[in-house]
């Protein structure tokens, strides 16, 4: 048991030694849950987007830009825009001005 909650502790807080990838993936997301199917938020990325970045407001007051919000399960769950009738739960995180979300630049 003890071995099995260390391993779950590193894929949840070390992703990227647990992936494998260069860099460290973002620590937070958010989730926004919609009443509507996936098949039907696959057609409104840009509008999603769009609206969200008019909501959303940086440190020093001014607003996100588009470029800036990354959907972290949007092209997994729209590769089968049809297929996918379950209610969406989106998954997105936000990137600093320069295109990077852990602080180096």
């Amino acid at each position: 048991m003890g071995y099995a909650l260390l391993v779950l502790f590193l894929f949840l807080c070390v992703p990227s030694l647990a992936t494998g990838s260069s860099k460290p993936l973002p620590s937070v997301y958010i989730q926004l849950d919609f009443k509507l199917p996936w098949s039907e938020l696959c057609l409104l990325e840009t509008y999603v987007k769009t609206k969200l970045s008019e909501m959303l407001i940086q440190d020093n007051g001014t607003t996100i830009m588009v470029s800036q919000i990354y959907f972290n399960n949007f092209d997994e769950n729209c590769q089968n825009r049809g297929k996918n009738m379950g209610e969406a739960s989106l998954l997105f995180y936000v990137l600093k001005p320069g295109g990077n979300y852990d602080g180096r630049r």
